[in-house]
């Protein structure tokens, strides 16, 4: 069944509620950033279309219970407001209400940080996947919060960045979305993501996971457990290698790499299924 606006509405106030904005930050502080953001030096201007109010208004209907009071109650007493005509404004201004939000205009970028810190940076590890992280209700506020908070959140959370199977795609997602926030400091430095891989091989997906770090894609990530598989040392080395033969054109680089397959089917004999088991086998064609 179709959900209806109503519905959504209610489904959307919930999720802001619960939003750690609302939860971890107390009422008195978010009062201050409301009357930072909201209480200007000027007369607010009222006109027969009503008031304009501030992006920050519009963001959903809990942040305008709170914030709106001190809007209307607090701005230049007396007179609260000045009454005069005014032209309409078109809905391209209307868009950029939020980016003209005195909570970007007034409110310094060190507090809103501290504020995002407060809400998106998470106790423990973020479990990452093929389908990427669990995002912050506080992530899909708006396009400006979502660019400041989720550098924060991308770049101070650590992240367990799941490889099934010796997939690198989430790894690759993962430092793409470092890359899209910018999610460093000022040295160029992001949190380490925790790269766990299942204890079920696949040379084929390894492989990929190779040309990608010889390509420049990514770098040799550190494999963490649990638990240290004795094979892992092995799959690090292959990785490093793959690193370290970046000025090698791929062909002649992947001639040299797949021998590690053999290393690796010594101590696993599962690395090398799919093959008639001998190492020429194993090495494929121009394997000698």
């Amino acid at each position: 069944m179709a959900s209806t606006p109503e519905s959504l509405d209610v489904i959307f106030n919930a999720g802001v509620a619960s939003s750690l904005l609302f939860i971890k930050l107390s009422g008195e502080l978010r009062n201050i950033i409301w009357r930072f953001a909201l209480i200007g030096e000027h007369h607010v201007c009222f006109t027969r279309h009503g008031v304009q109010e501030p992006g920050l208004l519009v963001t959903c209907r809990l942040i305008w219970a709170e914030a709106g009071g001190i809007f209307y109650h607090e701005n230049n007493q007396p007179p609260p407001f000045v009454v005069m005509a005014t032209p309409t404004h078109s809905a391209t201004e209307t868009r950029l209400a939020v980016g003209k939000s005195p909570l970007f205009t007034k409110l310094p970028g060190e507090l809103r940080n501290r504020v995002w810190e407060l809400v998106v940076i998470a106790e423990s590890s973020i479990p990452f996947s093929t389908t990427g992280a669990t995002e912050p209700d506080l992530l899909f506020v708006c396009h400006l919060i979502r660019k400041e908070a989720g550098s924060i959140y991308y770049g101070k959370n650590s992240f367990d960045v799941t490889c099934d199977h010796y997939d690198s795609t989430p790894l690759l997602l993962a430092l793409r979305k470092q890359d899209l926030f910018d999610a460093y400091d000022a040295f160029g430095i992001a949190e380490p993501l925790y790269v766990i891989v299942s204890d079920q091989p696949d040379w084929t997906n390894l492989m990929v996971w190779v040309r990608r770090v010889h390509a420049r894609l990514m770098p040799a990530p550190t494999i963490d457990g649990p638990p240290i598989r004795p094979d892992q040392p092995a799959v690090q080395t292959l990785l490093q290698m793959a690193a370290g033969l970046r000025g090698m054109p791929w062909p002649e680089a992947e001639a040299v790499l797949k021998w590690q397959r053999l290393v690796l089917a010594h101590i696993n004999e599962a690395w090398g299924e799919g093959t008639a088991g001998d190492k020429w086998a194993i090495m494929g064609p121009g394997g000698n």
